[in-house]
This record gives C-alpha cells, structure tokens and sequence, in this order.
C-alpha cells in the first residue's frame, strides 16, 4: 500500500536559470516512488523570494499534508556551495543574505518573536544515521548544518516551525529540510566558467531524487 509524501521546492534565482528543487518537485509530482517502499508524491513549488505577512508557506505545507494524509513534509533548498545534500536543524527569525532585497535585512520572518529568535527543527522522526550510511553506500557524503542562510529557505523553515507549533494534528506530521548542490542545468552558461572557479559542484537530478529516495526511506513510522 503505497503512502503520501509531500515535497516543495523553489523556482530559480540570482545567476541560475533552474533550481535543482523545482527540477525535482515538477520530476516527481504526483509520482509513485517504489525503491524502498512506495510513495505518492504531492510537490509545490515556490517563487524563489520572501513573502509578505499574508502568505503563510508553511501552514500551505501541512494543509496539504493533512489533506493528502501524508506521512511527512521534504521542503527543498538549493545552495551553490554544498558538495552533497545538507540537513538543516536551525531556522532564524531574521531575514537576510545576499539575495534579501535590502529594505527587509535584519526585519523578522514573524513579527510576534525577537529577530534573535532561534528555532530548532525536531528531527526525532527521521534515522539520519540510516540516511548517511545509506548516502555513503551510494557515494555521497551527507552533512548537517546550523547555518542556512537567511533569504527564503529559513524563512520557509521559520514558517514551517511555527505552523506545525500552532495545530495539534500538525504536530503528528514529521517534516525536514534538505539543502541540495545545484544541478548542472542550473548553471548558466555565461556563469559557468566563475562557478568552477569558485570550485562549486553540481549533482544531477537524478541523484537528487535518489537522496531524496533514501531521506523517505529514513523516516521512522512509530
């Protein structure tokens, strides 16, 4: 019997033309993954900025969730420095980063708590150890992080804590955040002789979903 998944992504940003998460989201939606046990996807994907008070992203995720009965939330991230995927365990109430328009630098993702305020991500539910021996198995090198920079991913995971905080049926509904390279697609042409100077690397989309394969498979059911 196959179960729910819901995934969310960005659309692209900056000097990238894709993202290697709307790559995934659009690849995946509505698929069934059957490599470790099967799974139904329901993808969204995001425009690839901070939104204003109104829109609430995380509550969208888990009323999605609830709605499709899923098992658990994968929101994706892309970071051109990362060598291999990336769990985040840390959000911060505060916008900033290369890519927040200046005017809402150091302003807070919500307005109730400090701009110093941290959030930790729960990630009781999910066997990382199991994610990483996994990943080494298949030649990729898994790492965690506390820094996930301060433009829409954090303020996705701000949301995506205080959402879950809010609803009690919510809180019963696991949810991770993942950080991937970006796809060698991603990468403009005009932009890919600085990205390798820089020493970035991509990883394809089809390593992508297999990490993100192995994440679900890390997911705990008790």
């Amino acid at each position: 019997m196959e179960e729910n998944i819901v995934i969310s992504g960005f659309v692209e940003f900056g000097d990238y033309v894709d993202n290697i998460t709307a790559q995934i989201a659009r690849d995946l939606k509505r698929k069934v993954l059957d490599d470790f046990k099967p799974h139904r996807i329901h993808s969204v994907i995001f425009p690839a900025t901070i939104p204003d008070q109104r829109e609430d992203r995380g509550q969208q995720l888990f009323k999605l969730a609830a709605k499709t009965n899923s098992k658990a939330i994968i929101a994706l991230g892309m970071s051109s420095s990362l060598l291999g995927p990336c769990i985040e365990h840390v959000a911060y109430n505060s916008n900033s980063g290369k890519y927040c328009p200046p005017e809402l630098v150091g302003t807070p993702v919500c307005r109730g708590y400090n701009p110093d305020q941290t959030f930790k991500i729960s990630l009781a539910r999910w066997d990382l150890k199991l994610f990483q021996s996994i990943c080494k198995d298949e030649g990729i090198q898994a790492s965690f992080s506390s820094k996930p920079g301060g433009f829409c991913c954090n303020h996705l995971m701000v949301q995506l804590c205080l959402a879950q905080l809010s609803n009690p049926v919510w809180q019963k509904i696991p949810w991770i955040f993942l950080h991937l390279p970006c796809s060698p697609e991603a990468v403009a042409s005009s932009y890919r002789l600085e990205f390798r100077k820089a020493g970035k690397k991509t990883m394809t989309v089809e390593t992508a979903i297999q990490i993100v394969k192995i994440l679900i498979a890390s997911l705990r059911r008790d």
